[in-house]
């Protein structure tokens, strides 16, 4: 697989993952309004879960026929899954990966409890996120000990994997391995995240006085 074919499926496929604009709590907790939804009868993060929900279907409908059309188009430069079961591991990791950036952005994000500024943050962690991900520079241009550290991270489980997977330039024992290893992989990082995401957003909840609308 060329760096340029890798590069391309990665825009592709990084369309999926959920992006931290995709959010407005920080916004939310600067501005005080973010009161009006303590009253709610059900949790917060049921708002940023709908918001998931809808940017995943968006992306899909987007993403599934833009790669179909260009991998027919130049199959070269964006080459087609290699069959039904590598597309389904491929696509399920980057949405598993997915999950975890939502939960990672809004841990992120509900720092403003305390923070001034949550910006900077952001753009900070995406960068090093999108990096870890394969994302900036192609594996096969990465030292083998960098990628052997990275891939203890979520965002390589969520990218540079599912893309070398979707290829299938690896035998089908080796490709099923390393989805189960990287699904196992992004459900630790699940659970940490989630774990993290409530407690952050419980204490900044606590000392939270913003004048609500």
């Amino acid at each position: 697989q060329s760096a340029v074919a890798y590069m391309v499926v990665v825009a592709l496929l990084e369309k999926l993952i959920f992006h931290d604009r995709c959010l407005e709590l920080s916004d939310q907790i600067f501005q005080g309004y973010i009161t009006k939804y303590f009253t709610m009868p059900f949790p917060y993060f049921v708002l940023p879960a709908g918001r998931f929900v809808q940017h995943t279907l968006l992306q899909l409908a987007i993403v599934v026929p833009a790669w179909t059309l260009l991998s027919w188009w130049i199959p070269e430069w964006c080459p087609p899954p290699k069959d039904a079961l590598h597309a389904f591991w491929s696509v399920s990791l980057v949405l598993t990966g997915s999950l975890c950036f939502l939960l990672f952005y809004f841990t992120l994000h509900a720092l403003a409890f305390w923070l001034d500024v949550v910006w900077t943050t952001l753009v900070m962690a995406r960068m090093l996120a999108l990096f870890c991900g394969g994302m900036i520079l192609p594996p096969m241009l990465m030292p083998e000990s960098v990628q052997a550290a990275f891939a203890w991270t979520f965002p390589w489980w969520t990218i540079a994997m599912p893309v070398q997977l979707a290829a299938g330039g690896m035998g089908a024992e080796q490709a099923a391995q390393l989805w189960l290893q990287g699904l196992a992989t992004l459900s630790v990082w699940m659970l940490v995240l989630i774990a993290i995401a409530a407690t952050v957003w419980s204490r900044g909840r606590r000392r939270y006085a913003g004048s609500g609308m």
